[in-house]
């Protein structure tokens, strides 16, 4: 591969890739974020196909299902569950390449599968029983669309994720206000919701610091990439 085309759906996400960045093997990086969820994800991954990407890589951000999973873990699943049934297959070539480069990096784990919806899974109830009905390990609102571009263009698909929230947190509905449809984030929507709730200002400062961490081992990823 000479140009890997990562799909994010925040903002903050792709700022952790340069675009048009030389990485191992004299490839480059072509990076599009179009904003959170299926559908963005899948425009953003059949631009950067029409744009020459030999393969594509779904990168940010995941929610943990296995309580195992700590903030600032990065993994990579063997495969995608969407929440229609469908499963995709992630390179196993270009996984193993990748885990090979850090063998012992405890922040680095492989797992079986990662699900893929089109809402936040935001509750421990619903985080609980998505594990319970599926046996992913994470969840995100891209993965699964990155990869059926990538298997209509007969690409190889990676994802890459790292773990911003357990299993057992609960996402408060500040940090939600702040998400916004183009993946940048909001600060007044913020504001304006903990003014009226300001029960929820410790665990968004314990998502952010979560989330921190999570970013740090993405960047530390992305020059692995190749």
């Amino acid at each position: 591969m000479s140009r890997i085309g990562i799909v994010t759906g925040l903002q903050m996400e792709a700022c952790l890739v340069r675009p048009g960045r030389r990485v191992a093997g004299d490839r480059s990086l072509l990076v599009a974020c179009d904003g959170p969820g299926p559908r963005r994800a899948y425009e953003a991954a059949r631009r950067l196909v029409e744009a020459g990407a030999d393969g594509l890589v779904s990168f940010g951000l995941a929610g943990g299902l296995d309580p195992e999973l700590a903030p600032g873990t990065a993994i990579l699943p063997v495969a995608i569950l969407d929440e229609d049934g469908s499963r995709f297959d992630c390179a196993e070539d270009w996984r193993r390449d990748l885990t090979a480069q850090a063998p012992r990096d405890p922040a680095l784990q492989c797992v079986d599968v990662l699900a893929t919806l089109s809402e936040p899974v935001a509750s421990v109830e619903a985080k609980a029983a998505l594990r319970a009905r599926t046996g992913a390990s994470a969840a995100d609102m891209e993965s699964a669309a990155v990869a059926r571009a990538a298997m209509e263009a007969g690409l190889p698909f990676l994802a890459i994720r790292a773990i911003s929230d357990r299993a057992g947190d609960t996402i408060p509905r500040a940090a939600l206000k702040g998400m916004r449809a183009d993946g940048h984030a909001a600060a007044l929507p913020v504001l304006v919701h903990l003014a009226a709730h300001p029960g929820e200002l410790g665990a968004l400062i314990r998502l952010a610091r979560q989330t921190g961490r999570a970013k740090r081992a993405l960047a530390a990823l992305a020059h692995r990439l190749g």
